[in-house]
């Protein structure tokens, strides 16, 4: 896993065609989103829906595709495959916790602290 980076910014100027206010703007969503959808990720799997999980997964891959949030990017994939092939539980709560560890790392990127303007 250590060969994505955390977050590449020029995947996201890329996107935004340059346009750093949209580039801050997407920033600022995705550190709203991606825990949050994290945490309803959790809360599927507990209870079994996972369809549902599946679905966040998406969310979050789709987002961290989109802002250079490699890392996050590739495990949510990971994740999101795991869950549509009914790997067991406790691989896919491993799986899951991890992506949240990463989407952790990748909030407190200092890159992304400065472009959403929290620091």
């Amino acid at each position: 896993m250590s060969d994505f980076e955390i977050f590449k910014m020029t995947n996201l100027l890329h996107y935004t065609d340059d346009d750093r206010e949209l580039a801050s703007e997407m920033i600022r969503m995705a550190l709203q989103d991606m825990p949050e959808f994290l945490k309803k990720t959790e809360d599927c799997l507990v209870h079994q829906k996972m369809e549902e999980a599946g679905q966040f997964l998406h969310k979050i891959k789709g987002i961290s595709g989109v802002i250079g949030a490699e890392k996050v990017h590739v495990m949510s994939c990971e994740c999101e495959l795991s869950v549509k092939t009914n790997s067991n539980d406790l691989n896919v709560l491993n799986l899951v916790r991890n992506l949240g560890l990463a989407i952790d790392q990748f909030c407190e990127e200092n890159d992304v602290q400065i472009l959403a303007g929290t620091q």
